[in-house]
C-alpha cells in the first residue's frame, strides 16, 4: 500500500509539473503574441496578406493599426492605407491620408507620387482648369520638397501636363513641354512619360522629335 501511494504521489507530481509547464508555454505564447501586436510590422504583414487577397478594406484597417502602433510616426503606413482606400473606391479618404502623410514628411516621395497619379487621372477625366491647377500646385510642392533627381520625374511630368493645359497651348510657350522633357530624360524607361511627350510634340507638328523618342 505504501509503495502504491508513493507511485501515485510521484505520478501526481509529474502530472502537476507537466500541467505547470504547459501553462507556462501558453502564457509565454500569449505574452509573445501581445508583444508582437505592439510591433507595427505585425500589422503590416496582416495588411499585405489581406491586400494579396484583394480584401482592401481589411488591409486598410491593418495599415491604420500599423500607423497607430508606430505612435503615428511612420507616414509610409499612411501612404499604404491611402492606397487601400483608393482601391476600395474611397478617393477622398485616400487623398486625405496622402496629404496627412506629406504634412508629416514633406520629402516622402511615394506620397507625392501616389497623390499625383490620382490628381492626374482626375484632371484628365474632368479637364477643368481648377483640376489642372490642383495638379500644378501638387507638382510644384513635390519639386520644392525633394532633390532634383530621378525621384522627382513624376513631379516634372505632372507639372508639364498642367502647364500645357493652363498656359502653353494658349500662349504658344514651351515651358510645359520642357518639363515633360525633363521627366523623360530622368526616366526614359517610363512609358507614360514618352507617350505624353510624343503626343504633345505631334500636336505642335514636331513629328521628327516625337519619332526620335
Amino acid at each position: 500500500v505504501v509503495m502504491a501511494k508513493k507511485r501515485l504521489n510521484k505520478t501526481m507530481v509529474v502530472a502537476l509539473s507537466l500541467c505547470a509547464f504547459a501553462a507556462m508555454i501558453v502564457l509565454s505564447a500569449l505574452m509573445l503574441q501581445r508583444l508582437a501586436q505592439r510591433d507595427p510590422k505585425y500589422f503590416v504583414e496582416l495588411a499585405q496578406k489581406a491586400a494579396a487577397a484583394e480584401e482592401w478594406q481589411q488591409a486598410a484597417v491593418f495599415y491604420n493599426q500599423a500607423w497607430e502602433r508606430s505612435n503615428k510616426e511612420n507616414p509610409n503606413y499612411l501612404v499604404e492605407f491611402g492606397e487601400m482606400m483608393l482601391r476600395q473606391g474611397d478617393v477622398q479618404t485616400a487623398r486625405i491620408a496622402w496629404m496627412q502623410a506629406l504634412v508629416q514628411n514633406p520629402t516622402l516621395v511615394e506620397g507625392h507620387v501616389r497623390q499625383l497619379h490620382l490628381l492626374l487621372r482626375q484632371a484628365k477625366l474632368y479637364g477643368s482648369p481648377q483640376d489642372w491647377e490642383v495638379v500644378r500646385d501638387a507638382a510644384q510642392a513635390m519639386l520644392g520638397a525633394i532633390p532634383s533627381d530621378d525621384s522627382s520625374a513624376m513631379g516634372h511630368h505632372a507639372l508639364g501636363l498642367a502647364l500645357i493645359q493652363l498656359r502653353d497651348r494658349g500662349a504658344g510657350t514651351e515651358e510645359g513641354v520642357n518639363e515633360l522633357r525633363k521627366a523623360y530624360d530622368m526616366q526614359p524607361e517610363e512609358v507614360l512619360h514618352a507617350i505624353d511627350l510624343a503626343e504633345e510634340l505631334v500636336r505642335r507638328e514636331k513629328q521628327t522629335d516625337a519619332q526620335a523618342l
